[in-house]
């Protein structure tokens, strides 16, 4: 016996104007917003961003999305875009003032500047071990000279990782 499917009158898409060419499907939603189709779908779920018509969004949607989405994060960051760009813009002004005055140096020079004086350095620490074992017993130096120049290349690892740390 066989059971007689109930046909399901089903609305007609409604066609996206082919005059509005500034339309974008799911997958190119996503790549604005460089988020996943998944994401895509759930804002589409959630009422967030308006349901394409024809398979397609318009461009005025998402920009009016994303202006929405802005204004949300800035209530919650509790500082506006006008804000953060003239922060951003007193900071510039503040380093390019420091410089002028000669308070700052620019990160090269001092690279460039201190880079043989580092390389001095290194030789001459991981030169002590040599120098220090015209002081220690024969029997002992090939023991202490491992021992001092482990010694040595830890500190110095120690000293890069801080230089790392404040250039960073």
């Amino acid at each position: 016996m066989t059971t007689k499917r109930k046909k399901v009158k089903r609305k007609p898409r409604k066609k996206a104007s082919s005059a509005n060419r500034f339309a974008f499907a799911r997958n190119e939603v996503a790549e604005i917003f460089e988020v996943t189709v998944r994401t895509v779908n759930k804002w589409t779920k959630a009422g967030q961003l308006p349901r394409a018509v024809g398979g397609k969004r318009d461009l005025r949607e998402i920009i009016a999305f994303l202006n929405r989405r802005i204004v949300e994060a800035e209530k919650s960051a509790g500082v506006t875009a006008t804000e953060r760009w003239q922060m951003a813009r007193a900071r510039r002004e503040e380093l390019k003032l420091g410089t002028e005055l000669g308070e700052l140096v620019a990160r090269e020079a001092v690279i460039r500047w201190s880079k043989p004086a580092l390389i001095a350095l290194k030789s001459a620490v991981l030169g002590l071990p040599e120098r220090i074992l015209h002081y220690v017993p024969d029997e002992r130096r090939s023991e202490v000279r491992t021992e001092l120049r482990e010694i040595c290349e830890s500190h110095l690892k120690e000293f890069q990782e801080a230089l790392r740390g404040s250039a960073g």
